[in-house]
């Protein structure tokens, strides 16, 4: 259902279902597994709080299918559209905080703002890295008054589609993923931080800099990211050789499975590597840049998606009432998922904006929520002549971040480091 029927979808239905991957979010979200992801941009100048308000109401009604309330039935969640005008704030907590059913009653994103800084916050129930990358395309485009989004005055194409359920089949050929589950994980460990605060770091790294490294090795930037992310995992004392290092990575299955859906439409690819799998930094790429393109294959992503598929049309799970069904969801991804990675690194790839808008912005940040199992989450996103990794965490310590920028400079990466200093 594309951008001309939406704003007659909301008028026409009171109510929407929730896609496949979003079912899973309210169940499991708690003060400490926010489910709340971060992106931000950072401007050449201080935001005007009356400018961004405008414009965050003028972007949501650009875009209702992001204009969005979560409801609560006797056999599941379900979507309606927002009466509510969405309110601008100042930023005054720690990032990705919880959203409790209160808060997602009125909106499933927060429009937070703080000195040069503008960031969106969303609840992954609304919509994966993709719906809030191009949101804020638009808002940025509606706060500088710019006429450089297309003739639906949005950045991209609207459409509500549940695209799980399009490309589902009942090919299950891919056996290599549920296996991920039969291995010891390795979790990085520390004090909490009181009252589910967070901290947040962010390396600049200077895109020539890294292309280099990954033109000497024939990989990716991505996968020498990930490497140099094994590397200081191995390095932290409580690593134990029977306990293997497990790196998620949500993938973009639109790259994959033609679609314009502005909800989720992701998957997970996990890179695990063992003590003494390799011997050497190019052995350790090698080892990554085999596992992701097996992964990557297109039969790969299916299984998964057949996987969420198959869980969803299950008659228990159609026909459980909520309170039950969410509980058996909790503990699923407690013990299966959750426990099952060390760290998630989300790559939004690279942010492009016209030029006009660009010269009036220094930079963007990504920032995906931490968990109790996996207190240490990364984001990465490209703009200009720099990729910026953000580090968050929940825990103090551990010297992970720190050898991460350490092994990394002695790769030759040019960085530039700071944080909220929590």
């Amino acid at each position: 259902m594309y951008f001309n029927n939406v704003e007659k979808k909301r008028t026409s239905q009171k109510w929407l279902k929730l896609d496949t991957a979003a079912q899973l979010f309210p169940a499991t979200s708690s003060p400490t597994n926010s489910s709340v992801f971060r992106l931000s941009v950072v401007l050449n100048q201080p935001v005007d709080e009356i400018i961004l308000q405008n414009a965050a109401q003028n972007a949501l009604k650009a875009i209702p299918s992001l204009n969005l309330r979560l409801r609560k039935g006797f056999f599941k969640r379900y979507f309606e559209y927002s009466p509510l005008p969405i309110q601008v704030e100042k930023e005054k907590d720690t990032p990705c905080q919880y959203m409790n059913d209160n808060q997602l009653t009125t909106h499933l994103m927060r429009v937070l703002y703080y000195g040069n800084r503008i960031s969106i916050e969303v609840h992954h129930t609304l919509g994966d890295g993709l719906s809030l990358t191009n949101f804020l395309k638009t808002l940025l485009a509606r706060y500088f008054d710019t006429d450089y989004s297309n003739k639906n005055n949005t950045y991209f194409v609207q459409d509500i589609e549940d695209s799980y359920m399009k490309y589902a089949t009942s090919d299950h050929q891919y056996k290599g993923y549920s296996n991920q589950f039969n291995h010891d994980t390795y979790h990085l460990t520390g004090k909490r931080y009181p009252f589910n605060q967070t901290s947040v770091i962010h390396g600049h790294i200077n895109l020539a800099s890294l292309k280099q490294i990954s033109k000497k090795y024939q990989v990716t930037v991505n996968t020498v990211v990930i490497a140099v992310l094994i590397l200081a995992t191995q390095k932290q004392e409580r690593h134990k050789q029977n306990k293997k290092i497990k790196i998620a990575i949500p993938v973009n299955l639109r790259t994959f499975f033609p679609s314009t859906t502005t909800r989720n439409f992701f998957g997970i690819t996990t890179v695990i590597i063992g003590h003494s799998d390799v011997q050497s930094f190019s052995d350790l790429l090698i080892a990554v840049d085999t596992q992701l393109k097996e992964q990557l294959q297109k039969h790969s992503l299916l299984d998964r998606i057949n996987d969420n598929d198959a869980l969803q049309k299950n008659y228990f799970a159609k026909n459980t009432p909520l309170i039950l069904k969410e509980k058996i969801l909790k503990l699923g991804f407690r013990y299966f998922s959750e426990s099952n990675k060390t760290i998630t690194v989300s790559n939004l790839g690279i942010m492009k904006l016209p030029q006009e808008l660009e010269n009036k912005v220094s930079h963007f940040e990504a920032i995906p929520y931490p968990t109790i199992k996996a207190p240490v989450s990364c984001g990465i996103i490209s703009s200009k002549e720099h990729l910026v990794i953000s580090f968050i965490k929940n825990i103090e310590g551990p010297s992970f971040i720190d050898d991460f920028f350490s092994i990394a400079t002695s790769l030759g990466m040019d960085i530039f480091i700071h944080g909220n200093n929590i």
